[in-house]
């Protein structure tokens, strides 16, 4: 079988947003967040690179969120870096192949192999902060990765989003704020407390967390299987918005109402890797 860790998390998220999403082949709009991500993640793939980065299409808090960390860190501390780099490791113990593809790879001074794994986040990342402590420690990705790159390192590149908002106009203010005032007040801001801002830490894993990892895939792929699967209300409103199956879960909606998919995410990562004949790990 193959997945990927957004698949699988999915389906432990809820099995029938799993169903609709895997097997039905249905969609819904990207969050702000999902896009927010995007943007970023693409103008970090230049940085890393050396690559012209565009700021275009960016909005305001974003254009200071590359902009500040740009000044936070400078210049890549790696080299030979590649970036959205795809990969195949066999999980013989889950019968599961994983498929993926890493923000960034590059070698260290001392010609380490270090996986670069960016996020974007609205929680606080300073150091021994739960961030760190709890979110951190459980991230599959990172398994995944040091199953995929054995030798290497996983540095969690991460940045934080302002909660600072434009000011509008009231009784002490004009006029509003202007996007450029307000993208030198983020900066400002970050000026003062860049570890605020901008965090990086590496990631191990130890034996046990590893096995228990291997476990958790192979317990989530037995469960796995075509048909109806049950709803989760739980997970209804995660990541603060409504799921995209709601009405077809819980108002009569038809699942037509959806937009329809021609390949789901596995499906699109996985033929990558067909493409570029990348070999599987075990």
């Amino acid at each position: 079988m193959i997945l990927t860790n957004s698949e699988i998390g999915c389906y432990q998220r809820c099995p029938r947003e799993w169903q609709h999403r895997y097997l039905d082949h249905r969609t819904g709009p990207s969050t702000p967040a999902q896009s927010r991500g995007t943007r970023i993640h693409a103008w970090l793939g230049g940085w890393w690179t050396g690559d012209p980065v565009t700021t275009l299409g960016l909005e305001p808090v974003e254009y200071a969120m590359v902009r500040g960390y740009h000044a936070r860190w400078v210049k890549p501390e790696l080299r030979e870096v590649r970036t959205s780099v795809p990969f195949a490791v066999e999980l013989p113990s889950a019968g599961v192949t994983l498929v993926g593809e890493v923000d960034a790879v590059g070698l260290d001074f001392f010609g380490n192999t270090i996986v670069v794994e960016h996020k974007s986040t609205t929680q606080d990342i300073s150091p021994g902060s739960q961030y760190w402590s709890e979110r951190v420690s459980c991230d599959p990705q990172v398994s995944t990765y040091l199953q995929a790159f054995p030798r290497a390192v996983v540095l969690y590149d991460v940045l934080r989003v302002p909660a600072l908002r434009p000011l509008e106009a009231n009784t002490r203010r004009k006029v509003a704020e202007t996007d450029d005032e307000y993208v030198e007040r983020c900066l400002a801001a970050m000026a003062e407390k860049p570890g605020y801002y901008f965090q990086r830490a590496t990631i191990v894993r130890l034996e046990h967390e590893t096995e228990a990892f291997e476990l958790d895939v192979q317990i989530v792929a037995e469960s796995m299987h075509a048909g109806p699967q049950a709803r989760n209300p739980k997970s209804c409103f995660s990541f603060g918005k409504r799921c995209d199956f709601f009405g077809v879960c819980w108002s009569g909606h038809s699942l037509d109402s959806l937009d329809p998919v021609e390949r789901n995410h596995t499906e699109i990562v996985a033929e990558k890797i067909n493409r570029t004949r990348l070999p599987i790990i075990s």
